[in-house]
């Protein structure tokens, strides 16, 4: 089933849109693990645009943020070589239940945000990233559910000699680290980033992603 959702009134910039969008029950083994997430797609009007050739290339950011009482949400952000933001979604919020608490135990958090939370968010979007960063270990999980390099990325620039041969690299004042599978791309995963990084900070979209997400609360 496919909704929409609109903000009351027009949105302090005036020129975007949210659409809700729902999936289906989840189950696993015959258990119920609750009903996937609604993703809140966020569209604007004048400058979403698919990337035009392969020179043009498109970034995306995947996170997840806890609000208490309400459930987790995860919002994923792709932009361009400026920063400039070509689609945003993010997902209603996740609630979980004492019984999943029980029943997936220390593996819950990988579940939520790999499978629950990442992985819909992956295939939501239109454009193909040049790679996918996440600020949390357990959204590398959700590298299955795309077709794009993921890297988890920490502000701090150490690196050791260890690190450096499982493909691990500094840049820009922060600590890339790529999923196990992608290792083999680092040296092109740093090449298409330090383009990226020439004109924005390589974790400040996840404040844009947060922001976003509060924005979209406020309007529901």
């Amino acid at each position: 089933m496919v909704g929409v959702f609109k903000s009351r009134g027009r949105l302090p910039d005036g020129f975007m849109r949210w659409e809700a969008i729902g999936l289906p029950t989840t189950k696993r083994a015959g258990l119920p693990v609750g009903h996937g997430p609604r993703l809140f797609v966020l569209q604007e009007w004048f400058m979403v645009a698919s990337a035009s050739s392969s020179a043009d290339l498109a970034f995306g950011f995947l996170t997840a943020c806890d609000a208490s009482g309400v459930g987790t949400f995860g919002g994923y952000l792709l932009v361009d070589l400026s920063g400039r933001p070509l689609e945003f979604h993010c997902t209603a919020p996740v609630r979980v239940t004492r019984a999943q608490q029980i029943l997936y135990g220390a593996s819950l958090q990988r579940h939520l945000h790999g499978e629950q939370i990442g992985g819909p968010l992956l295939k939501a979007t239109a454009l193909t990233p040049a790679a996918v960063l996440t600020d949390l270990d357990s959204l590398l999980h959700a590298r299955s559910h795309g077709n794009s390099p993921v890297a988890v990325v920490r502000e701090g620039a150490m690196v050791t000699a260890d690190d450096e041969a499982s493909g691990v690299f500094a840049l820009g004042g922060v600590r890339v680290q790529p999923h196990d599978v992608d290792r083999s791309q680092a040296e092109q995963l740093q090449t298409h980033l330090a383009e990226l990084a020439q004109s924005i900070e390589l974790v400040e979209p996840f404040a844009r992603i947060r922001a976003a997400i509060d924005e979209a609360q406020q309007h529901s």
